[in-house]
């Protein structure tokens, strides 16, 4: 977790954190926000959209999550409880 005042670097240190995990193949999935990218700036797309990068690098995580997706669609959805994204789309598959 980074904490700091607006502009001291923290986006800038987890990018290249992120970016050194990745050159090296360890890096699973990353969700950046920003206030100025609606998509970004709350979290409810954050669970679905670390569970797509996983599945896109791991075949069999990505079955796992098709299925959870398939058994509860809902879970794709803004609107869906949190905490229930996090447990069936990350933490049971």
């Amino acid at each position: 977790w980074l904490f700091g005042g607006s502009g001291s670097g923290k986006s800038s240190v987890a990018y290249t954190t992120a970016e050194r995990l990745r050159s090296r193949d360890q890096l699973a999935a990353t969700f950046f926000f920003s206030r100025k990218d609606t998509y970004r700036s709350g979290t409810d797309r954050v669970f679905f959209t670390l569970a797509y990068q996983i599945g896109l690098l791991h075949h069999i995580a990505k079955a796992a999550i098709i299925k959870a997706i398939r058994h509860d669609p809902d879970l794709l959805s803004p609107h869906k409880y949190h905490l229930d994204q996090f447990n069936k789309l990350l933490v049971e598959p």
